[in-house]
C-alpha cells in the first residue's frame, strides 16, 4: 500500500471529517453504535493506519475499556473489553487518563518509564502509535487510539488537530447515547414500579375474589362431612351441599380465565429478522446498566447468519432478561472476572441458537430442575416470573430453552430460534 504524504493526507482526511461531522449530527442515538465502529474503519483507511480502538473510560475503576475495535485484515486484534487498558498499556492509559494527547511517532523510543508498553506493542510488531481522549467539559469520558504496524508515523500539527475534532465528535455521539439510554432506564424503572404497584393491587383484588368461593367450597366440604357422621345422613342434604362445592368451584374456575385471558400474549408478529442487529441494539441498551455494576457484556456472533423468523419484541424482552440475570448472577465474582458473555451460533440447517452465559457461581443442580416454575426463584428480591416468561415466549417459537450449570462456574441458557423460510 502506498504511504500518502502529509498534504495528502490532509486534503483526504478534511473531506471525510466534513462528511463524518454532517453524518453524526443527523443520526439518533440508536444508530451510534454501529456507525462508531465503521468510522473507525473509514478513518484508518483514509489516514493508513492498521488499528483503531475506542476505549470508555470508567472513572470508578480509573481505567479504559475497550468497547469499539477496527483492524486491517492480517493484523493482530486488540484486547477484548474485559482487560482493562492499564494492564497491557499503563503509561498510556496513565497519559490519556490526565488527559494528555499520546504521539508516539516510534515504539522503540519510548521512554524509560514505558517499558512495559514498548515490550507489548513491540512483542505484536507494532510500530507507532497516537492517542486521544474524548472530553465533554472537563470530563474524561473514553479514549481513541490509532495505530500503525508497518512504518513509524509523523503527523503534522494541522492532522493532529483535525483528529482532535473527530475525538470531539465521537465524545458528543457518545455522551448523547449515555444521556438516552440513562432516560430510558429512568422511563423503564418508572414503568416498573407501576407495573408492580398493579400488580400488588391486582395480587389483592385476586384474593379478595377467591377467598369467597374457596370458603364456601370448605364450608360445603366440612358441611358434608358432618352430614356423613349421622347414623342416617340424607342423601338429599348431601347432594345440596355436594351441589354448592361443584358451583363455588365453577365459579372460581371461572375467575381464574378472566385473568388469564387477560395475561395472555396477543398473537405474535414473527418476520424475518436479522440476528446480529437484534444482539447489537440489546448490548447498546444494557451496556450502560452492566457498566455501572463494573459487569462487562461480550458478543461473539457467526458471521453470514441467516435471518430468524422471529417476534422482535419478544425476543427482546427474552435476552433483556436473561442479560440481567447473568449480570445479578455475574456480581458474586471478583470485580475483575464479572462478565456476560452473549454467542449467537448456526444450529443446523433450521435453528439459529442463542446462548447466554454468566461469571456466577452457578445454578444448584435441584434447582436447575425448577428455575422456570412460576414464582420459583434464586434472588431475595425476586418475583419469580422473569424465566417463566422467557420459557413461554421460547416456546410460542416452537423452540425450548435450556439451562446448563455446574456450581462455581457460572450458567448458561440457551435456546433456538428457527431460521426464516424453513418452518
Amino acid at each position: 500500500m502506498r504511504r500518502l504524504k502529509a498534504p495528502e493526507l490532509e486534503t483526504r482526511f478534511s473531506e471525510l471529517l466534513g462528511v463524518l461531522s454532517t453524518r453524526f449530527a443527523r443520526i439518533s442515538h440508536n444508530e451510534i453504535e454501529t456507525e462508531v465502529s465503521g468510522w473507525l474503519e473509514r478513518i484508518c483507511h483514509s489516514l493508513g493506519f492498521d488499528r483503531s480502538v475506542l476505549a470508555e473510560y470508567l472513572p470508578e475503576k480509573h481505567d479504559f475499556f475497550t468497547t469499539y475495535r477496527w483492524n486491517r485484515e492480517g493484523f493482530p486484534q486488540a484486547p477484548g473489553p474485559i482487560a482493562p487498558a492499564s494492564d497491557y498499556l499503563p503509561w498510556v492509559s496513565a497519559k490519556g487518563a490526565s488527559g494528555d494527547i499520546v504521539v508516539v511517532p516510534n515504539v522503540a523510543r519510548l521512554p524509560k518509564e514505558a517499558a512495559h508498553d514498548r515490550n507489548f506493542m513491540l512483542q505484536y510488531g507494532m510500530k507507532s502509535i497516537l492517542g486521544v481522549p474524548l472530553i465533554i467539559g472537563n470530563r474524561l469520558i473514553a479514549g481513541i487510539a490509532f495505530e500503525d504496524f508497518q512504518a513509524e508515523r509523523q503527523l503534522t500539527p494541522t492532522l493532529l488537530g483535525r483528529l482532535k475534532l473527530v475525538s470531539e465528535i465521537f465524545a458528543n455521539a457518545l455522551e448523547r447515547k449515555r444521556a438516552a439510554i440513562e432516560a430510558a432506564k429512568i422511563r423503564e424503572d418508572a414503568e416498573n414500579i407501576s407495573r408492580l404497584a398493579l400488580m400488588g393491587e391486582m395480587a389483592a383484588a385476586i384474593a379478595h375474589e377467591l377467598s369467597h368461593p374457596l370458603g364456601a367450597i370448605l364450608a360445603n366440604a366440612q358441611a358434608a362431612r358432618r352430614l356423613l357422621d349421622r347414623r342416617q345422613p340424607r342423601l338429599s342434604e348431601l347432594r345440596e351441599t355436594l351441589d354448592d362445592v361443584i358451583t363455588a368451584e365453577r365459579r372460581a374456575a371461572t375467575y381464574v380465565a378472566k385473568v388469564r385471558s387477560i395475561f395472555r400474549r396477543s398473537e405474535l408478529h414473527k418476520k424475518p429478522l436479522d440476528v446480529q442487529r437484534i444482539l447489537e441494539d440489546i448490548a447498546s441498551l444494557t451496556r450502560a446498566d452492566l457498566q455501572a455494576r463494573s459487569v462487562y457484556l461480550e458478543l461473539y456472533i457467526e458471521p453470514r447468519l441467516p435471518l430468524i423468523l422471529a417476534d422482535r419484541v419478544g425476543i427482546e424482552q427474552v435476552m433483556i432478561n436473561l442479560i440481567q440475570n447473568a449480570a445479578d448472577a455475574s456480581l458474586d465474582g471478583a470485580r475483575s472476572d464479572r462478565r456476560v458473555t452473549v454467542r449467537a451460533f448456526q444450529k443446523d440447517s433450521r435453528w439459529v441458537g442463542i446462548s447466554v452465559n454468566d461469571a456466577g457461581k452457578g445454578i444448584d443442580p435441584e434447582d436447575c430442575s425448577r428455575i422456570f416454575q412460576p414464582l420459583f426463584t434464586t434472588k431475595p428480591k425476586g418475583t419469580g416470573l422473569g424465566l417463566t416468561i422467557v420459557r413461554s415466549i421460547v416456546e410460542s417459537h416452537g423452540a425450548e430453552i435450556q439451562v446448563h450449570s455446574e456450581p462455581g462456574n457460572g450458567a448458561t441458557f440457551e435456546f433456538a430460534l428457527p431460521v426464516a423460510g424453513t418452518l
